[in-house]
């Protein structure tokens, strides 16, 4: 292969800048400054005149030709004018100037401490400076150079100096750090000092101390508080060990001073900000144990270097590297190290054990590090990693180490002088340099591999075009030193598909391929002895570089030499002269051509396109440039009839290439549906199932619901038995009757008759019986008779009172008779046929033997005599209600007492509500609600019956209610009569007396329609009463007196009384239902000043009638007041009767009073001892 040789020259070119001449006014304030001072080897002149490159060497001027940097400086052997000082005015003369220079010319005090506007650096070297007294101007640099008295600096007058350098051959002047010390401006200190002082809360970029006579405390106490990037000190003195006790220090350079002897190892693992630790000329006790006195963190990468200052007198043996931690780099020069170079095990970049006694051999792990073992006694063979780059005269780059510098690094070659060394020549070839390229992003190459050096600026990179570039040497650029980089370079590789890496270090270069691409050919001869030789693009670069295999013919070609652009290699077997298949594979490319195997047969004809895409094949036929062979070498998927240039596919696969997967449906489907010839799958239309689409199949709606069997050639359903509709998802189970005897219709869910109301049966062929009225025995049993609705057939007709059956002896559609047993009390009734049960809860009572004995309420309160054949009492005359209990008059003699208003009743004509009252008590009677009530007691449907009535007003004492609280389907009728005069009501066979002035309810509900023939109805009637005027001497808590609420009379009482007034209700026992009357039981309920009064009605379908009343009377104990006059009592009786068609209620109200109007009317009082 050609090599070329690339030189790069770097001319420097001079340009002489035009630029203006300097102002006169400053060329003339320069010339009698260098007359002033008698200055004229720095400052020629040719009669007087100076030319501008004395005032304005270099860069000393401005653009505009004004004066930058002002140097005053006397030449060898001249004296400068005695007695003359720089002063202020020698210099305000240039407005330009940045800087100040001033050598053995003495500046005047004035100037030292004076600001200039654009001055920011001075020097001032004189020998006789006087000690400072005030604060030193504002500049960025303060240079001074002198052996004058100047014996102490303090730190303040520094305030405003970013960097200050004293420097003197005699004097160590204190620091001495103030009270008025600003210790935020002061970057840098350079000083010859007599102590180091205590620099807490300073942060300094750079100290150096030179001392004289250190006491050795300041050391030991004040370096731990000094802060600063980097340190340098010298001492005259022994000094003890002090570089651990500081945490802030990155580089450390202990120039000069021996250190007292060393008792112990310092453990320094802590102090991870030391970079870089630098000792020399530091005596011959440095060492502890023959060791490095001191161990630092294995995470540390520290730079360390140390040089005695004579040749100890021991001769130490190299400390392992990791001895005192990993070193970055480490350095031990100048003899006092022996013993045998040990295997390297550290992480550190570069190692330097020049002029020593070091003795062995080097081993191959010292590769990954900088090595430099000049003048020691090593023997043996030095590596090839270095010994490839013995021709290099490039200096080391350092790419991995800290910024510091802690040895001068020669040539390769000088390294490794003064050894026994085998190798030690330059020309010996470099054979082992196996260099590997990849490509990381459009900038940057990972450069890896075998031998590749330790300098990345060794490197070049060169491609197609004007492309060339050197890798930089920057300190990330490390992956793994000395085998592993990254090359960056400003030029953009993004479009490259290969690179020339050229190394200076060893004058050799490869080409290496930046994309995966499989290898092209130029050209195939042939030469004797089986070799073959091609030319082209992207072969292994060398031997190794990637893993290249070559067959000719199916036969192996052993590969003797490779490169980027050709190999050659040699065949067993003598090729046959006719066309063969050559096959190269390069890692994972593949590459196929066609050569003709004859002497010295060149095929060098390029095909169109290098057949990529050629319909005739994808195999170049390099010796007629055509394109034949297999397409696509049979994808895989067949094999290569080279001889006629086409692919025998494999089962499965067709096309020219053999690329179309093509797998037969079984029976074409069965001509129903499409075959993926990828999957042999058919995909059959729609109605037709199995792997060759041969079966119709017509699914059913919602799979017939589980619920029957799909036939799927028609897609009808199959229905399961008791299940209908098309997708059988229909319950049905007929009926016995289908027709439910056309009395009720069948639930075709459950098979059941839901049977109209009033009938019952499988078949509801049955009428539904019930009870509306009962004409019960007497206690001593005999016949009952039970009148309702029974229908026309009674199959197992049974009646049973109680517990105990009553044999029937008729029974009829509307009438059952039968023959009760003895009996007392209130009992429920059964009466069963044809299957159906009907109770009546509650509705029978056994009447009073006629000749037994009644007794009355409260035996008639000892103010009566009792009727015991009726159970009522006759009241002795001035006493009245049903017990007696009420007296009917009485007052005191004269008649003093003062009537009171006269009560008044009022009908509401929405509600119905009658509201009696005077000024005291008001009584409300109303209907509240109409309930019917279930076999369970519970309420099934509920009516408010306190408003929405309509009102007829027949007469001026009768008003007539009406409504039909379910839309039309019953209707309560209630008539509120006003009593004008008294008389006689019956009711049931009962007989009882209406007063003048009584108020009846007439309550009549029609066509009632039942939910169940066991239902029932509830009444509810309220009465409230309330107070109206606080009287305090008859004021009492509502109270409720149920103790003659008995069921067993033809009348039972209730009694309701707040503030000694009694609301007394009469209740006769007894419903007319169905034009029958039957037994009634009535109920109550207290809340506060209110009692609901609830009737329970039978099961009355045409019309029930129930007739309670009511009365108000005045207690007689109305008045418990002392006064003579209020002790008299009187008594008015008022009735107040509720009459419901069904219902009759009689009341009596007895106020105690003189007189009382009532309709308009002055009735008389008179009082109880007297008659009425």
């Amino acid at each position: 292969m050609i090599k070329k040789f690339y030189c790069f020259i770097f001319l420097l070119f001079f340009f002489k800048l035009s630029k203006s001449a300097i102002p006169q006014a400053e060329y003339d304030c320069y010339k009698s400054f260098v007359e002033k001072f008698g200055l004229k080897i720095n400052y020629p002149s040719t009669n007087g005149v100076y030319p501008d490159s004395s005032f304005c060497p270099y860069s000393n001027c401005h653009s505009n030709g004004s004066i930058s940097i002002f140097s005053g400086k006397v030449g060898n052997g001249e004296n400068p004018t005695d007695g003359e000082t720089v002063s202020v005015n020698d210099l305000l003369c240039f407005p330009y100037i940045t800087q100040i220079y001033l050598e053995k010319i003495e500046p005047s005090e004035e100037l030292i401490y004076y600001k200039f506007p654009t001055v920011v650096k001075v020097f001032y070297i004189y020998n006789n400076l006087k000690q400072f007294t005030q604060k030193l101007p504002e500049l960025n640099s303060f240079y001074i150079e002198t052996n004058g008295p100047i014996t102490n600096i303090k730190m303040s007058y520094l305030n405003d100096i970013r960097s200050f350098t004293f420097y003197s051959t005699m004097r160590y002047p204190t620091l001495e750090v103030d009270s008025g010390a600003d210790k935020k401006n002061l970057r840098t200190l350079i000083v010859n000092a007599g102590n180091l002082p205590d620099f807490r809360d300073y942060q300094f970029d750079s100290v150096r101390l030179s001392f004289s006579s250190l006491n050795p405390s300041d050391i030991l106490t004040n370096f731990q508080y000094l802060n600063s990037t980097d340190v340098q000190f010298s001492f005259k003195s022994t000094i003890p060990f002090y570089l651990h006790l500081n945490s802030y220090i990155k580089t450390m350079y202990h120039y000069f001073g021996d250190f007292e002897s060393t008792t112990q190892f310092y453990d320094m693992s802590n102090l991870v900000n030391y970079q870089s630790i630098k000792m020399s000329l530091v005596g011959n006790v440095t060492l502890y144990q023959n060791k490095i006195p001191f161990k630092v963190s294995p995470t540390t990468n520290l730079a360390f270097s140390m040089t005695p200052f004579n040749t100890l007198p021991i001769s130490a043996e190299l400390p392992p590297v990791t001895d005192v931690g990993y070193l970055k780099t480490a350095s031990y020069t100048d003899g006092y190290l022996s013993g045998d170079l040990p295997e390297y095990n550290g992480q550190g970049s570069a190692y330097f054990y020049d002029n020593n006694k070091l003795t062995g051999t080097i081993p191959e792990s010292w590769c990954g590090t900088v090595l430099s073992v000049a003048k020691n006694k090593l023997t043996g063979s030095i590596p090839s990693c270095f010994t490839c780059y013995f021709k290099s005269n490039t200096g080391f780059g350092d790419i991995s180490r800290p910024e510091n510098i802690i040895s001068t690094q020669n040539f390769m070659f000088d390294r490794f002088a003064g050894n026994s060394f085998s190798n030690y020549d330059k020309n010996i070839p470099c054979t082992t340099y196996k260099p590997q390229v990849k490509y990381h992003n459009q900038t940057t190459i990972i450069l890896s591999g075998i031998d590749i050096g330790h300098q990345l600026n060794h490197y070049f990179l060169f491609g197609p075009g004007d492309f060339n570039s050197m890798c930089k040497t920057v300190p990330q650029a490390v992956i793994r030193f000395g085998y592993e980089y990254y090359c960056n370079q400003p030029m953009s590789l993004q479009k490259k598909e290969f690179i020339t890496l050229y190394n200076i270090g060893n004058n050799i270069d490869y080409t290496f391929s930046l994309v995966s691409k499989p290898p092209t050919f130029t050209s195939i001869i042939t030469a004797e002895n089986n070799k073959v030789n091609a030319i082209g693009t992207f072969f292994s670069s060398y031997l190794g570089q990637s893993e290249q295999t070559i067959t000719i013919a199916g036969t192996d070609c052993q590969v003797t030499n490779t490169a980027f652009t050709g190999f050659t290699c040699i065949t067993s077997v003598t090729l046959s002269s006719e066309k063969q298949l050559v096959v190269i594979k390069n890692d994972n490319q593949t590459k196929k051509v066609f050569a003709v195997f004859e002497n010295n047969r060149l095929n060098n004809k390029q095909c169109p396109n290098d057949c990529e895409g050629s319909p005739s094949g994808d195999i170049c036929d390099l010796s007629t440039g055509t394109c034949v062979g297999c397409p696509n070498d049979c994808s895989g998927h067949g094999f290569c009839n080279e001889s006629k240039g086409k692919c025998d596919c494999n089962t499965n696969y067709i096309g020219l290439d053999c690329s179309e997967l093509y797998i037969e449906c079984p029976n074409d489907c069965s001509s129903h549906g499409q075959c993926n010839t990828n999957t042999g799958i058919c995909q059959c239309n729609t109605n037709y199932i199995q792997d060759d689409c041969s079966e119709l199949y017509i699914p059913c709606p919602n799979n017939c619901s589980s619920h029957g069997q799909c036939n799927t050639n028609t897609g009808i359903c199959k229905c399961d038995d008791n299940y209908i509709q098309d997708d059988c998802s229909e319950l049905f189970i007929e009926c016995t009757d289908p027709t439910c005897s056309s009395q009720g219709h069948c639930d075709t869910s459950n098979g059941i008759c839901n049977c109209d109301n009033g009938f019952g049966g499988d078949k509801c062929e049955f009428s539904q019986h019930y009870i509306t009225s009962v004409n019960p025995s007497n206690e001593n049993g005999g016949e009952a008779s039970f009148y309702g609705s029974f229908g026309e057939q009674h199959n197992q007709l049974s009646v049973i009172i109680g517990s105990k059956t009553c044999p029937v002896t008729h029974s009829s559609n509307d009438l059952i008779n039968c023959t009760a047993p003895p009996g007392k009390g209130i009992h429920s009734v059964n009466i069963t046929q044809n299957n159906i049960v009907y109770i009546g809860k509650d509705i029978y009572i056994y009447s009073k033997v006629p000749q037994n004995i009644f007794e009355c309420p409260k035996n008639c309160s000892s103010h009566g005599k009792c009727n015991t054949s009726n159970g009522k009492c006759e009241c002795y005359l001035g006493y009245t209600s049903f017990d007696c209990g009420s007296m009917l008059g009485g007052g005191d003699k004269d008649n003093t007492t003062k009537p009171t208003g006269p009560p008044t009743s009022n009908v509401d004509n929405s509600t119905g509500i009658v509201d009696i009252q005077n000024e005291k008590i008001n009584f409300k009677i109303y209907l509240k609600s109409l309930n019917e009530i279930d076999i369970n007691n519970k309420i099934v449907k509920s009516y408010p019956l306190v408003s929405d009535w309509t009102v007829n007003k027949t007469q001026s004492n009768i008003y007539t209610f009406e409504q039909s609280p379910n839309k039309d389907e019953f209707k309560v009728i209630s008539t509120i009569e006003q009593i004008e005069n008294d008389k006689s009501v019956s009711f049931a066979g009962i007989d009882f007396l209406l007063t003048n002035n009584s108020i009846k309810f007439t309550v009549s509900i029609k066509n009632y329609k039942y939910q169940s023939f066991l239902n029932t109805l509830q009444l509810e009637m309220q009465s409230n009463t309330t107070e109206l005027t606080n009287d305090d001497c008859n004021s009492k808590e509502t109270q409720l007196d149920t103790e003659n609420l008995k069921h067993q009379y033809d009348l039972s009482y209730i009694k309701l009384s707040k503030n000694n007034v009694d609301f007394v209700g009469r209740f006769v026992n007894k419903v007319v239902s169905d034009s029958k009357p039957t037994f009634l039981t009535t109920s109550y309920t207290k809340l506060n000043d209110s009692v609901t009064i609830t009737l329970h009605l039978p099961h009355c379908v045409n019309e029930c009638l129930i007739d309670p009343d009511f009365s108000v009377l005045l207690s007689s104990d109305f008045s418990d007041c002392k006064s003579p006059k209020q002790n008299i009592k009187w008594q008015i009786p008022v009735g107040v009767v509720v009459g419901v068609v069904g219902a009759s209620c009689l009341g009596i109200l007895f106020y105690k009073r003189k007189s009382i109007v009532v309709n308009g009317q002055k009735l008389k009082m008179n009082p109880a001892n007297k008659k009425l």
